[in-house]
């Protein structure tokens, strides 16, 4: 029977929350043409969107749908928490084949609207369409900020430190460890591995602060690998980068997936992909002197991990010295 059963209209209703609570901005939502939203005139708008294609972004068989709806809003924050902003409202595309299980777009919506109230987001509408090849799901969300200075990715100075948030390298791992059935490796391992891929925690609360201090000076999340990301701060703010590998913080879990497989873990790091954690770059050491409350109040770490050079190019540092660390990374066309 597949999504007859449910018809555009209850698919629609899934999404449609209507227990939330309606923000006073927004005039008109989910059931209009468009969404009508008054912005506060003090504030700035940001917009920034991302898609989920099933077999290029995920597999159903490896990714539950309550997980998918909840990235699907995830990534977008992540990149809000990149400038600092605040995300507000979204709106949701959503291609499905016919044949689609109306359990998983349950499911789907379940996770979606979760994340929406953890995140205090609300979905004003989108569109619903039938997908020949696979579920399409993509968000756009708009975000707002007060601050009188964004952290662009345009923005880093010479003898700037390089910081990152969290550890690096957990999800890209997690990634192989999903599309690897009957992977040999110990339950709690492959669970925190997966864990990371799956279930994303943008630093939200993080880039907030950090944006209000006015220390920093430029911000990027960490999608697509270290290297690649900070290449294209290095390229956008027309400076080099040095990384100093040895301090690249790496989980426990990941070092012993490297040892388990003979694989280096800095190059899930480096390379890997949607980590999701911050990486920005501050004046030494005011960064370290106004971040080291970090941990107490977010929960999460800070790691000085190289520095902004006059320089062309991203390196990377260690004993036995200095080699390029190439725009190499997740890409979708593999250039």
């Amino acid at each position: 029977m597949g999504l007859k059963s449910l018809g555009e209209e209850g698919i629609i209703a899934l999404f449609a929350d209507r227990g939330d609570r309606i923000p006073p901005e927004l005039v008109k939502g989910i059931g209009y043409d468009c969404a009508v939203i008054v912005p506060d005139p003090r504030s700035k708008v940001l917009l920034t969107t991302d898609v989920m294609i099933e077999g290029v972004h995920f597999k159903p068989e490896t990714t539950p749908p309550h997980a998918l709806g909840r990235k699907l809003l995830a990534v977008n924050v992540s990149d809000l928490a990149a400038m600092g902003a605040s995300p507000r409202f979204a709106l949701l595309t959503l291609g499905l084949p016919p044949d689609t299980d109306p359990e998983f777009v349950s499911q789907l919506a379940l996770g979606l609207k979760e994340a929406c109230r953890e995140y205090g987001v609300t979905l004003v509408g989108g569109d619903t369409v039938r997908s020949p090849h696979g579920v399409v799901a993509s968000l756009v969300v708009w975000g707002e900020s007060t601050a009188a200075r964004l952290p662009y990715r345009s923005a880093a100075a010479v003898g700037d430190g390089i910081f990152v948030t969290g550890t690096l390298g957990d999800s890209g791992a997690g990634c192989e460890l999903l599309n690897m059935a009957g992977s040999q490796v110990p339950q709690s391992l492959y669970d925190k591995l997966a864990d990371a891929h799956l279930n994303i925690r943008p630093r939200l609360d993080v880039g907030r602060h950090l944006v209000r201090q006015g220390l920093i000076n430029a911000m990027i999340d960490l999608s697509d690998g270290l290297a690649r990301d900070l290449n294209r701060v290095a390229e956008a703010s027309r400076v080099g980068a040095e990384i100093w590998t040895e301090r690249i913080p790496l989980s426990q879990e990941l070092r012993e997936l490297g040892r388990a497989w003979g694989r280096d873990p800095l190059d899930w790091a480096l390379y890997g992909g949607e980590d999701y954690e911050l990486l920005f770059t501050a004046p030494c050491p005011a960064a370290m002197d106004g971040n080291h409350d970090l941990s107490a109040h977010f929960g999460v770490q800070v790691y000085l991990v190289g520095t902004i050079t006059a320089q062309s190019g991203v390196f990377g540092v260690d004993q036995s010295g200095k080699r390029p660390l190439p725009y190499q990374g997740f890409s979708h066309f593999g250039e």
